[in-house]
């Protein structure tokens, strides 16, 4: 069961208002110019533009992400580097027989 889709909402295919010029789901005024659509839905210019801000910075982010998980693999070698010496001086083995 389906509810009837009136004129201009979002889900009637395109949003066409009365007048059959597309309208933003958003404000419902005509859109001027290039329609620009996420997921079949029709966004001014203005509504667009706030819906895709988030998705600007996800290439930035992500390099930063992997820059600071290589340090800390960085920073993880040179700790287990620096424990096996510390227990190389100290006589121990990792067999575990000749702990003091």
């Amino acid at each position: 069961m389906s509810e009837p889709v009136e004129i201009g909402t979002p889900r009637a295919g395109g949003s066409r208002g009365p007048d059959g010029v597309i309208d933003c789901v958003c404000c419902h005024r005509a859109i001027q110019g290039r329609v620009r659509t996420i997921g079949g839905r029709p966004y001014c210019a203005e509504h667009y533009a706030r819906a895709t801000l988030g998705s600007r910075g996800t290439w930035p982010s992500l390099v930063a992400m992997l820059v600071g998980l290589f340090a800390l693999g960085l920073v993880m070698f040179v700790l287990a580097l620096a424990s096996q010496t510390l227990w190389m001086t100290a006589g121990w083995s990792w067999s575990g027989s000749s702990l003091p």
